[in-house]
C-alpha cells in the first residue's frame, strides 16, 4: 500500500487479499502457484501477502471458518504475540469434558480445535470452537451465543451437530465461550466430486443431500446465508457411500428474528462470500429462504460445469453488486463448451481461468467429452439451475424443497416445473421414461384388438376352427401375462403432468375384457391381471370388483379344486384384507389354503404366502396365538423350499423376512432381507418397485434395532425409487413415509416427522381405516413430544375411535391408542383420567400379548410416571422394576425408553431417601442418553443427579 492510502483504500486492499486467499484455498495445492501468477498479475507484494496467509493455514482450513468481510466494517483486533503464544500453549488443555488436541483453523470469530473426550465416559473426537479474546468490542460474543442457539435446534444427518457448549477462562483471564460440535473429517463437495471424477447423476445425488439439509433448516426457521463448497464437506460411511455435512451456521439468521439485533443487522451486509451471494445480499435487501436457494443454484452450477456463473475483475462493493445484480449467467450447457478465460460479460476469468472441472472426466479429456456433457445439461438442468439463479427472489424456487423436488423429478424422468408444461414436453418425458413400456403397450393394444376381432369371427365356426381358437386364447393369455410384467416393471401411477396413465390403460382393459365373454377363462385371467395391477397402483378399492368377477368366473369354470381357482381365492382375500374386511378375508384365505394343500401337498411356495397372509389377518384381529402358529408353519415349509431367484420365490423370501420381523427375530429378518434385496437388484435392477419395497422393509428392521441413521438413509433410498415408479399416493410410498417419520421421531427430529405424517394424511385419502388410524396416532405422539397437547388430542382420540370401530374395543392397536391417550392426560396433569386410560390399555395387553412384550413395558412406564407425579413412590418403584425386567428380556429394547425407566427409578429412590441405589441408576441413564446422542434425556439425567444430596454425588466421570 502507498503511504498516502486512505482508510477505505486499506479496507479494500485487505478485503481483496482475503478474497484471493479464500479463492486460493479452493485450488489444488499443486496448482496454486499458477493461479496466483494469473490472479496477482505481477504484483509481487500482493502475491507475498496471499502466500503468507496460505503458509499459516492448516490442513483443515475450511472447517467452521468465517466468510470474507468485504464491505466497510471495523477491523478485528489482531491477537498480540502473547495471545498467539497462549493459543499455541493450549494444546492439551482441558475445556469442560474435552481435551484440545490440535488446532484446525482460525476464523474471524475464533479458533477451531480438534478435541477429544477427556472424562473417560466414551471415546469421541469433536471440533471445539473457542471465541477469540478481545472481540467483545464488536459484539461477536453475542453472535457466538446466537450460533449456539441456532445449532442447538438443528438435528439432521447432513448438518454438523452441536454437542455441547459453555464458558472457559481464557489465557488472559477473560471468560471465553466455546462450542463443541461434531468433527467432520471431509473435503469440500466440489473437490470431492472432482477428485473422484463423479458423473452428473452422482453429483446430483450429493446435491440432493445438501438441499435436504437446507430445507430442514428452513423448516426450523433458520437461513444459513453463507452456503458455499467450503461449508459443505463430504465424508464416507463404513460402506464407502458419500455423506454430506453442512457446516457453519455462524452468520445464520432466524426467520422469526425481526432484525433488531445489532449483530444480526451487521452480519446482513458484512458477512457473506461474494461468489455465492444473492443480489439482495449485495444490495443490503431482506434475506429470505430464496437467498439460500440462490446460493444452492451457484453451487449446483459449479458442480455441473466446473466453474461459477460469474467472476469479478475487482473485489469492490460496486463491482460485486454490478455483476451479481445485472449480469445474467449463461446456460450451464453453454458454459461447459466455452473456452476458458472469457466470460459472457467480456471480463477475463482472473479468478479461475484454468480448464473447467468437467464432471466425470480429467483435464486431458475435457474436449472430447464436452459435447456429451452439453447434451446431458441441456434442457431440464439448464432450466433448473437458471431458475434458482433468478435475480428477483420471487422468481426463484420458493423453497429448497421445491428445487430438490425438481432435481428428483429430473432424475426420475418426470417433467420439471422449471420448464413450460407443454403437451410435447410432457409426452416426451413420458416416452423417455417408458420407451419400452410405451412400445409394449402399443403392441398390447394391437394384439388384444386382434384377439378380440378373431374371437368374434370364430364364434360362428367353433366346430371347424377349434384348434385356431385355442391358439388365439393361448395368445391372449400370454398377452395378459405380458401386461402384468409390463406394469410390474414400469411406473403404474398417475404421474403428475403426464398425459398417458396406467389408470387409463386399466379402464381400456376392462372394456376389452367385456368383449371376451366367449372365452371366460381368458376373461377371468384378464380381470385378475387388472385387479392385481390396480392393487399395485395402491387402489385396492378399484381392484376389488375385477378380482371378485374373476373369482366368480373361476368358480363356474372349475367346480372342483383347481390352481386357477385357488389363485383367485387368494387375491380376492388379499384385497378384502386391504379394505379391512377381515371376516371375508379370513374365509377366502382358509378356502384357498385347504385347496392348495390338496393340490400341492405341504411344501409349495403358494402355501407359504397364504399362511403368512392369513396370519396377518388374524394378527389384526388380536388373535396372536393363532397368528404365531400359522407363521411357524409357513416358516417350516419355507425352509424346505430350495433357494431360487425367480420372482415368485423372491416374493416368498420377502414374506418370510416379514414373518421373522413380526416374530421379533430381527437379526434373522435382516439377513434374509439383505439376501433377497441382492437377488432382486440382480434380477430387476435397482430402479424397480420390488427392490425398492424390500429396501423399505429392511429399513424398518434397522429402525427396530435402533440403527436410526442407517435406517433413515435406506428409507430415503427406497422412497426415491418407489415414488418415481409407483407414484406419490401408492400405499407402499405412504407406509414408507410413515415409517420414516417414526424413525425421525426416535431421533428427536419432530418437525420433520410431523411434516411427513401430515403429507401421508393429505395424500392418502384412499387409505384403509387402520392405516389412517396408525398415522393419526403417530402424529399425536409427535405433537406431544413438542408440548402441543391440545393439537395432539383430536388425532389420538380419532385413532382410538377408528381402531375400536375396525377391530373391536379389545384389540391391541386400540390398547396402544389408549396408552397414548393416558400419556396425553398425564402430561396435562389429569392423573385420574390418565390412570383410567392406562388401566384399560394394560388390561388389553395383559389379555392379548405375552408378558414380556415391549408394549407391556411402555404402559407400565406411563403408569409409573403417574405414581411419581402423585407421590405414590412405593407403587412407582414396583412398576418400574417390572418395566426394567421386561426390557431386560428384550434384546432390542428401545434405548430411549430404557434411559427413561432408569432415570425415573433413580428419581423414585431419591424421593424414598435411598440415595446409594439411586445414583448408579441415574448415571446409567446418563450414559445411555449420551451414547445414543439424546441431549434432552441427558439433561434430565444430569438434573436428577444434581438433586442428590452433595455427600451422595460421585465426581463426574
Amino acid at each position: 500500500m502507498s503511504p498516502g492510502a486512505t482508510r477505505d483504500d486499506v479496507y479494500a486492499h485487505w478485503r481483496f487479499v482475503d478474497t484471493l486467499f479464500g479463492e486460493a484455498l479452493d485450488v489444488e495445492p499443486d496448482e496454486r502457484a499458477a493461479f496466483l501468477e494469473r490472479a496477482c498479475r505481477g504484483d509481487t507484494g500482493l502475491r507475498h501477502e496471499v502466500e503468507g496467509l496460505l503458509a499459516a493455514h492448516v490442513a483443515a482450513e475450511h472447517f467452521l471458518d468465517e466468510p470474507t468481510d468485504w464491505f466497510e466494517v471495523p477491523p478485528l483486533p489482531e491477537p498480540s504475540v502473547g495471545e498467539q503464544a497462549g493459543t499455541a500453549s493450549r494444546e492439551g488443555q482441558r475445556i469442560g469434558t474435552y481435551r484440545l488436541v490440535e488446532r484446525l483453523g482460525e476464523g474471524g470469530m475464533g479458533t477451531v480445535w480438534l478435541a477429544e473426550r477427556a472424562d473417560g465416559q466414551f471415546e469421541q473426537r469433536v471440533a471445539l470452537k473457542l471465541v477469540r479474546a478481545g472481540l467483545d468490542s464488536v459484539g461477536l460474543r453475542r453472535r457466538f451465543r446466537r450460533e449456539r442457539q441456532i445449532l442447538a435446534r438443528l438435528n439432521h444427518p447432513h448438518i454438523a451437530r452441536l454437542l455441547d457448549g459453555g464458558v472457559v477462562t481464557g489465557p488472559t483471564g477473560d471468560e471465553q465461550p466455546y462450542l463443541v460440535m461434531e468433527f467432520v473429517d471431509g473435503e469440500p463437495i466440489t473437490a470431492y466430486c472432482d477428485r473422484r471424477r463423479l458423473l452428473t447423476e452422482a453429483r446430483l445425488g450429493l446435491f440432493c443431500q445438501v438441499a435436504e439439509a437446507v430445507q430442514y433448516a428452513h423448516h426450523n426457521l433458520v437461513i444459513h446465508r453463507d452456503l458455499k463448497p467450503g461449508n459443505i464437506l463430504v465424508t464416507e460411511d463404513t460402506d464407502g457411500r458419500p455423506q454430506v455435512k453442512l457446516l457453519d451456521f455462524g452468520i445464520a439468521r432466524l426467520l422469526e428474528d425481526e432484525g433488531t439485533d445489532e449483530v444480526g443487522a451487521r452480519t446482513l451486509l458484512n458477512d457473506l462470500t461474494p461468489a455465492y451471494a444473492a443480489p439482495e445480499q449485495v444490495r443490503g435487501g431482506p434475506i429470505t429462504m430464496a437467498t439460500d436457494v440462490y446460493a444452492l443454484g451457484v453451487i449446483l452450477y459449479e458442480l455441473l460445469t466446473g466453474r461459477r456463473p460469474y467472476t469479478f475483475t475487482r473485489y469492490t462493493p460496486a463491482e460485486v453488486e454490478r455483476v451479481v445484480s445485472e449480469v445474467e449467467p449463461e446456460r450451464p450447457s453453454d458454459a461447459v463448451v466455452r473456452p476458458s478465460g472469457l466470460w459472457p460479460n467480456g471480463d477475463m476469468d482472473v479468478v479461475d481461468a484454468s480448464e473447467p472441472r468437467t464432471p466425470g472426466v480429467g483435464s486431458s479429456t475435457v474436449a472430447a467429452n464436452r459435447g456429451g456433457l452439453r447434451r446431458r445439461l441441456r434442457g431440464d438442468l439448464d432450466a433448473i439451475v437458471l431458475r434458482a439463479l433468478r435475480k428477483e427472489p420471487a422468481a426463484r424456487y420458493a423453497t429448497a424443497d421445491a428445487l430438490l423436488e425438481d432435481i428428483r423429478r429430473h432424475l426420475a424422468g418426470l417433467p420439471v416445473t422449471a420448464r413450460p408444461a407443454t403437451q410435447a414436453y410432457r409426452l416426451g418425458r413420458f416416452v423417455r421414461r417408458h420407451r419400452w413400456g410405451v412400445a409394449a403397450t402399443t403392441a398390447f393394444v394391437v394384439l388384444l384388438l386382434g384377439a378380440t376381432t378373431m374371437t368374434a369371427v370364430q364364434s360362428g365356426r367353433v366346430a371347424t376352427e377349434r384348434d385356431r381358437a385355442r391358439l388365439e386364447a393361448d395368445k391372449a393369455t400370454r398377452v395378459t401375462d405380458f401386461l402384468l410384467s409390463l406394469f410390474e416393471a414400469n411406473d403404474p401411477a398417475v404421474a403428475r403432468g403426464d398425459t398417458l396413465t396406467a389408470g387409463a390403460l386399466m379402464e381400456r382393459g376392462l372394456r376389452e375384457a367385456d368383449a371376451l365373454r366367449q372365452q371366460p377363462d381368458v376373461q377371468a385371467r384378464m380381470l385378475e391381471v387388472i385387479g392385481r395391477t390396480y392393487r399395485r397402483m395402491g387402489r385396492s378399492d378399484l381392484a376389488e370388483a375385477p378380482l371378485e368377477r374373476a373369482l366368480a368366473l373361476r368358480r363356474q369354470l372349475h367346480p372342483q379344486p383347481h390352481p386357477d381357482l385357488a389363485r383367485s381365492l387368494f387375491w380376492a382375500a388379499v384385497v378384502s384384507g386391504d379394505l379391512d374386511d377381515f371376516g371375508r378375508a379370513e374365509e377366502l384365505f382358509k378356502e384357498a389354503l385347504a385347496m392348495q394343500r390338496g393340490l400341492y401337498g405341504e411344501t409349495h411356495p403358494e402355501l407359504v404366502a397364504t399362511l403368512y397372509n392369513l396370519g396377518g389377518v388374524l394378527h389384526f384381529q388380536g388373535r396372536q396365538a393363532e397368528t404365531d402358529t400359522l407363521f411357524q408353519e409357513a416358516f417350516q415349509i419355507f425352509r424346505r423350499i430350495p433357494d431360487a431367484s425367480d420372482p415368485e420365490t423372491m416374493r416368498t423370501l420377502v414374506d418370510m423376512a416379514r414373518y421373522l420381523y413380526y416374530s421379533q427375530a430381527l437379526d434373522d429378518a435382516e439377513i434374509l432381507y439383505r439376501s433377497v434385496l441382492q437377488k432382486q437388484e440382480a434380477y430387476y435392477g435397482e430402479v424397480h418397485p420390488a427392490p425398492a419395497t424390500t429396501r423399505l422393509e429392511l429399513a424398518r428392521v434397522l429402525s427396530s434395532t435402533h440403527r436410526y441413521r442407517e435406517s433413515e438413509r435406506m428409507y430415503r433410498e427406497g422412497l426415491a425409487v418407489a415414488t418415481s415408479q409407483l407414484g406419490e399416493r401408492h400405499h407402499v410410498v405412504q407406509v414408507g413415509r410413515r415409517d420414516l417419520a417414526m424413525t425421525l421421531y426416535q431421533l428427536g427430529r419432530y418437525t420433520e416427522a410431523e411434516l411427513l405424517l401430515q403429507q401421508v394424511l393429505e395424500e392418502g385419502p384412499d387409505q384403509s381405516a387402520i392405516m389412517r388410524a396408525n398415522v393419526l396416532l403417530d402424529l399425536g405422539l409427535v405433537l406431544m413430544e413438542q408440548g402441543r397437547l391440545d393439537a395432539a388430542e383430536p388425532y389420538v382420540r380419532e385413532n382410538v375411535r377408528l381402531q375400536e370401530e375396525a377391530l373391536g374395543a379389545g384389540s391391541t392397536l386400540a390398547g396402544e391408542g389408549l396408552r397414548a391417550l393416558g400419556r396425553l392426560e398425564r402430561l396435562r396433569g389429569n392423573y385420574d383420567m390418565a390412570t383410567a386410560h392406562l388401566a384399560r390399555a394394560r388390561a388389553i395387553f395383559g389379555a392379548a400379548l405375552r408378558t414380556d412384550h415391549p408394549w407391556q413395558a411402555k404402559v407400565l412406564l406411563e403408569l409409573a410416571y403417574v405414581k411419581v407425579a402423585t407421590g405414590a413412590f412405593t407403587e412407582a418403584e414396583l412398576l418400574l422394576r417390572e418395566t426394567l425386567a421386561i426390557q431386560g428380556h428384550n434384546p432390542y429394547v428401545n434405548p430411549f425408553q430404557h434411559a427413561e425407566a432408569l432415570r425415573l427409578l433413580g428419581v423414585t429412590l431419591t424421593h424414598l431417601g435411598r440415595y446409594d441405589e439411586a445414583e448408579p441408576l441415574l448415571r446409567a441413564s446418563l450414559r445411555t442418553a449420551e451414547a445414543w446422542e439424546r441431549p434432552d434425556l441427558a439433561v434430565q439425567a444430569r438434573e436428577a443427579l444434581h438433586a442428590l444430596p452433595e455427600a451422595q454425588r460421585q465426581p463426574s466421570r
